[in-house]
């Protein structure tokens, strides 16, 4: 995580969608548990915080698949279920065979999982910020929000007086200037002219 990225970062004062938002855009391997950045968030923030709430573990609930959710006091149980997908093949009566595929832990079920456990720990930091008038003013004279940029104005170009859009005015204008340097040239011509008909 980089602090120069805003994307790459969870603020403590980020409302839950954009903790939620965050979380999604997470790139995280299946059966791939080194290098997992929500597994170590788990590790190394979410399971000691629960500990200091009196319950050291980590939910994942599973309601959607409609199965019992997952109970992690440990992070080496969890590493274990996200590198081990489990597959299981039945057999029923001989000739029928029948594939249940139970996921254990993946990134789709590991994210809402995160989601809502981060969310749950912030919640409280959230309500002191917002019942704090005092803490309000100091972040808003540490973190001073952005100026905006006065948009420059562009610059009007001049269209040749062929171009599509050049307007009549301009067309004229440019008309009369030609006029002009072509009676300039004729009587440039008929000097020279005139000066070699005398000699």
């Amino acid at each position: 995580m980089s602090s120069s990225n805003p994307n790459s970062k969870i603020d403590l004062l980020d409302p839950p969608e954009v903790v939620n938002q965050k979380i999604r855009k997470a790139v995280v391997v299946p059966r791939v548990t080194e290098g997992n950045g929500l597994l170590a968030f788990v590790e190394f923030v979410l399971l000691p915080s629960a500990a200091l709430n009196g319950r050291r573990e980590f939910r994942v609930e599973r309601d959607r698949d409609g199965l019992e959710p997952l109970i992690y006091t440990s992070i080496e149980q969890m590493h274990k279920d996200y590198a081990n997908d489990i597959v299981r093949r039945m057999s029923y009566f001989c000739f029928m065979d029948l594939i249940l595929t139970v996921f254990q832990l993946t990134p789709q079920l590991l994210k809402p999982a995160v989601s809502t456990a981060l969310n749950k720990l912030l919640a409280p930091i959230q309500a002191a910020f917002q019942s704090s008038p005092e803490w309000q003013e100091i972040t808003l004279k540490a973190y001073p929000p952005p100026e905006k940029k006065e948009k420059k104005e562009k610059k009007v170009k001049k269209m040749g007086t062929r171009h599509p859009k050049a307007s009549n005015a301009e067309a004229s204008n440019a008309k009369a200037n030609n006029v002009e340097v072509n009676n300039i040239e004729a009587n440039n011509v008929e000097v020279k002219n005139a000066e070699a008909q005398e000699q």
